[in-house]
């Protein structure tokens, strides 16, 4: 039998399960299908017509719904008062994600925290939050680094249909998918690398949930601090980012946004502003790889090679212009990054890591 479910998009699709959750067209409220309202509703004939049904509370949340004050009087009471929303009581089920090798959970939670985007993403209590674009709809994940080498993940708000491309994002981002045993091993074998590598034996590379966010990411990074680049990608977030139904939060520009504007608007050097656009141009017309970036006026080898690094997982791509890797290559003595190839990402990894600021 199928059923008609509405996705985090609003349109309807088919499904071979039934809805969890009613809601009303109408009225754009979502509650429980024995809802006491809505029931006598429908025995005057008033709601049948203009009702819809929801696989989970998270795909209702993310089509623009809010919880019925009589069924879901807790939901309701934060929805009503503007709390952040949705919050730790949305019943979406966590769901642990399998991997190869050790998992540094701290270092990956540094990262994340140190360059969250105001709006976009954040950190809290070791769980790390962002809003994506998905195929039906923006979305909610949720990941619970909170547990020395494990990684749980949740779709908080957003289609169903989803889960799995969201899911796929967030492991690119972690680097799940990447078993950095072979690369410790070599590195590890290294006398300058080797204690870093001892201190951190399940340091990973991250990467990116899209290449194209990682290279708007990259070119304001670049020459300012990551405290300074966020300022800025929380400015770029608010004034072209789309909007979602999750309040206080919105999607990361998209490149085609970008690509329409007048850099002289945007909020840093005119030179840099150029060289996003046109970038954000190459992406949108299907053009973006690290030779693109090296032939735009304003980017040098440093952006296209951190570009590889994080957005490509280039297990050999190494900054070598970046001021914190040849700060940390000065303590120790100058070595020559060729000796770590064909791993030099993780050198890069573990070189940043051991310096006192936060990771990059």
């Amino acid at each position: 039998m199928a059923y008609t479910l509405i996705g985090a998009d609003g349109a309807p699709y088919a499904s071979e399960r039934p809805g969890l959750l009613g809601g009303h067209r109408r009225n754009r409220g979502y509650g429980r299908l024995d809802c006491s309202t809505a029931l006598r509703w429908i025995e005057r004939g008033h709601y049948v017509r203009h009702r819809v049904f929801f696989a989970d509370e998270a795909s209702a949340i993310a089509a623009g719904y809010r919880p019925c004050a009589s069924c879901m009087p807790g939901r309701y009471a934060v929805w009503r008062e503007g709390r952040d929303w949705p919050d730790a009581a949305v019943e979406a089920p966590w769901r642990a994600l399998r991997f190869g090798g050790p998992f540094d959970s701290a270092q990956l939670l540094g990262y994340l925290a140190a360059r969250a985007v105001p709006g976009v993403e954040r950190v809290n209590g070791g769980v790390y939050r962002r809003v994506l674009a998905l195929p039906h709809g923006p979305a909610v994940a949720e990941l619970d680094l909170r547990v020395a080498g494990r990684v749980r993940f949740r779709l908080a708000a957003g289609d169903p249909r989803d889960r799995r491309a969201a899911i796929a994002r967030c492991r690119r981002l972690l680097g799940l998918d990447a078993d950095p045993t072979e690369a410790r091993a070599a590195l590890a074998g290294d006398p300058v690398l080797a204690p870093l590598v001892a201190a951190r034996p399940g340091l990973r590379v991250p990467g990116t949930v899209e290449p194209a966010e990682l290279a708007v990411r990259a070119i304001v990074n670049q020459q300012v601090s990551l405290a300074g680049a966020r300022t800025v990608l929380g400015r770029l977030v608010s004034d072209y980012g789309d909007a979602t139904p999750f309040k206080g939060e919105r999607l990361f520009p998209t490149p085609a946004r970008l690509a329409q504007i007048d850099p002289a608007g945007l909020p840093m050097p005119r030179a840099r502003a150029q060289a996003l656009v046109a970038v954000c141009r190459a992406s949108a017309a299907g053009e973006l790889d690290p030779a693109a970036l090296r032939a735009t006026p304003g980017i040098g080898d440093w952006t296209a090679s951190y570009f590889a690094l994080r957005a490509l997982r280039d297990p050999d791509a190494f900054p070598a212009g970046d001021l914190a890797i040849r700060r940390a290559l000065a303590r120790l003595g100058d070595p020559d990054p060729e000796r770590w190839r064909p791993f030099r990402a993780y050198a890069a990894e573990h070189l940043w890591a051991g310096l006192s600021d936060a990771p990059r």
